[in-house]
């Protein structure tokens, strides 16, 4: 096996025309960076989502906060707690369902994308 200028790593054969493609330019590349686009919109879409849930339940834990600190008794903060960790099991259930649309949105979107696109040429026509 021949080995590289340096020593530690070995130099495999390469043919050349696999050398020579490069694979972001012309209709492949252009194939590619459409569906980078469409997954990258996927992405933004459950990042937002993520970031008003996040904000959200940061926004109930202080107001959980706020609702202790008001309690007379040992009974009254428990009742708060087991309030606000029924409410926040259905808002993260909610959310998990929020997130698996917007999930299945962009699975479609990118698999329309795919469709569109001919590695070969570009595009469909």
């Amino acid at each position: 096996m021949p080995v590289s200028k340096n020593a530690s790593m070995p130099s495999y054969p390469f043919p050349a025309e696999l050398a020579a493609m490069d694979p972001f330019k012309g209709p492949q590349g252009r194939s590619m960076s459409a569906l980078n686009e469409t997954a990258l919109k996927g992405i933004e879409s459950w990042h937002k989502e993520v970031s008003r849930f996040v904000a959200h339940r940061i926004k109930k834990n202080m107001e959980l906060q706020t609702a202790l600190g008001r309690c007379g008794s040992a009974n009254d903060a428990f009742e708060t707690c087991v309030s606000h960790w029924q409410d926040m099991v259905n808002e993260y259930w909610e959310e998990s369902a929020k997130l698996g649309e917007i999930s299945a949105k962009a699975g479609m979107e990118e698999a329309a994308a795919i469709a569109k696109t001919d590695f070969n040429g570009g595009g469909k026509s």
